[in-house]
């Protein structure tokens, strides 16, 4: 179940798919139902694989979910996509972050 801390103008959830559940759908709804949102910053594991954030993979069914989901929120992928999100020593980042656009002045890239 996503984590949503909300202050003022601004929503910050933090999402968790586990390579359990076949679709992101039922996280990414609870966010779409989440309307009006002026600043919102999104992170987290989503086990989801895109060239938007890693460069190194090719697109799964959970990551054109996840592009779909992104695009029509106008959501901005702050990840550098040559980094990737995981790391050889087993440290990982999270599969994304993204921001609107309204916040990006306020952030120092790349990520």
């Amino acid at each position: 179940v996503p984590q949503v801390l909300t202050l003022p103008q601004l929503v910050l959830p933090h999402l968790h798919c586990p390579p359990s559940v076949s679709s992101l759908a039922y996280q990414l709804n609870i966010l779409v139902n989440v309307k009006n949102i002026p600043r919102l910053v999104i992170g987290g594991d989503f086990n989801a694989k895109s060239p938007l954030w890693s460069q190194r993979c090719v697109t799964d069914m959970r990551g054109k979910e996840l592009e779909d989901f992104l695009a029509s929120k106008s959501l901005v992928v702050l990840n550098d996509p040559n980094k990737g999100t995981y790391g050889i020593s087993g440290n990982t980042s999270p599969d994304i972050t993204a921001v609107s656009a309204s916040l990006l002045s306020f952030v120092e890239r790349p990520f």
